[in-house]
């Protein structure tokens, strides 16, 4: 496999001769600069007008005649980021990609941060010129979006409380996995941050979650014991708590519990 700027490079010299492409973006960490190794390569791809299929087809016969790919997901038009294809490759590193045309191109989170790789007439910039990010958005939108993921927080707590009561161990790390996302979106949305984890300041990187939040994912493991992902799933809750979520909310998250703690004790009967 390439490495992560030759993939870039790459990408962006194919794309760049698909006369539907309009230009060409890098997201991510990437776009700050060089990052770890196995960080993803996130590539936004504006669009001409009703190209989208074709250059879908396209895409994904560039990518799999030239890398070993041991992995791939269309997910259509289901993503805030745009029209997905991802793409794992054989040492594990992974490519997406996120297609639009540009008069889609206010349904999607552009942030401020893409960096420019190729554009014609200015396509892209002119949007970027506009975009925002989580800090960026009005309270209403921000109250709404953390509505909305507290309620799936407790979605995806109550699918984990029927696999742990099912003793289906792999779903079950699966659903916490979901339930780990969800958490960090309603930690960004919270602190109006789109990455709370790590913020960079002239001592380096500084974790910026509030002590007790750390405090209480402490417990947090991905393991395939049900009881590791029963606590695991206890800490999420305690940690969602812990910022200062409204009265509805509280009643959301704690039927969250409930159902995990219900999950908790069955398990704990049977064994």
């Amino acid at each position: 496999m390439p490495s992560q700027s030759e993939l870039i490079d790459i990408m962006t010299t194919v794309l760049a001769g698909w006369p539907d492409v309009r230009a060409v973006g890098l997201g991510g960490s990437l776009s700050r600069g060089p990052a770890p190794a196995f960080t993803d390569v996130d590539l936004f791809i504006l669009i001409r007008e009703k190209t989208l299929r074709s250059v879908q087809t396209q895409l994904h016969a560039a990518v799999i005649e030239r890398w070993p790919v041991v992995a791939y997901v269309n997910r259509g038009a289901v993503d805030s980021m745009g029209h997905m294809q991802q793409f794992v490759f054989d040492d594990l590193t992974m490519l997406d990609t996120a297609l639009l045309a540009a008069e889609e191109s206010e349904r999607f989170e552009f942030q401020r941060r893409t960096k420019v790789l190729f554009e014609r007439d200015g396509a892209m910039s002119d949007i970027l010129r506009t975009a925002g990010d989580f800090a960026d958005i009005d309270e209403k939108q921000r109250l709404a979006l953390l509505q909305h993921h507290h309620e799936l927080f407790c979605v995806f707590a109550v699918v984990l409380a029927k696999s742990i009561r099912k003793r289906e161990r792999w779903l079950a790390v699966h659903h916490l996995d979901r339930l780990r996302n969800c958490f960090f979106t309603i930690a960004r949305l919270s602190m109006r941050s789109f990455t709370p984890l790590l913020r960079r300041g002239e001592s380096g990187a500084d974790n910026v979650l509030p002590a007790a939040v750390r405090e209480r994912l402490r417990s947090y493991r991905a393991d395939l014991d049900l009881r590791t992902v029963t606590q695991s799933a206890l800490a999420l809750v305690d940690a969602v708590r812990l910022f200062g979520i409204g009265e509805t909310a509280m009643r959301v998250i704690g039927a969250a519990e409930r159902a995990i703690l219900h999950a908790r004790e069955q398990l704990e009967q049977h064994t």
